[in-house]
């Protein structure tokens, strides 16, 4: 996917698909995204799970049957569940999120998503503590924010849709169609089909091969604000400096001769240095937590400490990434 989206470019915003004339994100509930490309913002796990919303409890459900099943049938090594758990696991354009240009959808396929996930059978069972769906990104390559985000919108499908009809119906814009959609169903623990109400568009955006006499349409769902980041705030790397070199600064090997720790940096100098690999971060923050399995419970405790310290509030934050400036 190519990285080059002028944020400031934009023609049409959700906004415009409902009539809303006010932009600013401090008068909605959802993210004002642009609709004809996508927006390099990303579904956080970690910020849905502390939502406190009837919405997000939903969601949550839906999510942690989903991962209770696929960790279940990766421990009991049932091929044939796993491959049905990512069978239904591909890119979404409705969300309008990640790198592309709005017309993802039919990007990185199922088969090709099993294949990034491979390596996750191996590491539940070499590291037991694994046991959230945002410690995968801290030991998977190639497996973060646009991937986790892609994975996420297939699995709560139908809530995305909910939410969508319920902010459509605040804003006293009525469904314009009918579409079948494929999601996870929590009570039945199985992907299920719905026939679901929404919204359709068409699409002005970068067109794909899909168009007919140059016209696509396109169906939008709208994702809840407080859910959106740009960048995640866990990752190998930072798991490596918060808590692993922590560890490291108290040993022999990384203290002087008057018992002062040497810096983070010139340890991961250190580190890296021995470790050529461009994926290196990834390789030690599994090698050392198969060695201290407890360390991925402290760096869940020390993130949860420190996610919600940002300066900016999630409105101003969203204006300033999808408008490229604050809505007063």
């Amino acid at each position: 996917m190519k990285k080059n989206q002028n944020k400031n470019s934009c023609k049409r915003h959700a906004t415009d698909l409902l009539k809303i004339r006010k932009k600013g994100h401090k008068y909605l509930e959802f993210a004002d995204v642009c609709v004809d490309s996508d927006n390099k913002l990303f579904i956080d796990p970690y910020l849905l799970e502390k939502l406190d919303t009837p919405w997000a409890h939903s969601a949550q459900n839906t999510i942690s049957s989903y991962f209770t099943c696929l960790f279940t049938a990766i421990k009991n090594r049932d091929r044939k569940q796993i491959q049905y758990l990512l069978s239904y696991a591909h890119e979404r354009s409705e969300t309008k999120l990640g790198f592309g240009k709005g017309n993802n959808g039919n990007g990185i396929s199922p088969e090709v998503f099993q294949i990034i996930l491979e390596p996750l059978e191996e590491l539940v069972h070499d590291i037991q503590t694994i046991k959230h769906v945002q410690d995968i990104s801290l030991f998977l390559t190639d497996f973060a924010e646009d991937r986790m985000t892609d994975w996420l919108s297939n699995v709560i499908h139908y809530e995305l849709n909910e939410f969508t009809l319920s902010q459509m119906k605040k804003h006293g814009i009525e469904p314009n169609c009918t579409r079948p959609i494929k999601t996870w169903d929590a009570s039945e623990c199985k992907w299920v089909d719905k026939e679901v109400p929404g919204l359709r568009f068409e699409y002005m955006g970068v067109k794909s091969n899909r168009s007919k006499n140059g016209i696509e349409t396109h169906y939008l769902l709208l994702i809840p604000k407080q859910i959106l980041r740009k960048n995640y705030l866990f990752s190998a790397g930072n798991y490596i400096r918060s808590v692993i070199i922590e560890y490291l600064q108290k040993t022999d090997k990384y203290t002087d001769e008057k018992g002062e720790p040497f810096s983070k940096e010139d340890i991961i100098d250190d580190l890296r240095g021995k470790n050529p690999s461009d994926h290196w971060d990834y390789d030690f923050a599994k090698s050392r937590t198969m060695e201290n399995p407890d360390y991925l419970s402290e760096y869940r405790k020390k993130r949860g400490d420190s996610y919600f310290q940002s300066k900016l509030s999630t409105d101003d934050y969203l204006d300033k990434q999808i408008y490229g400036k604050k809505i007063k």
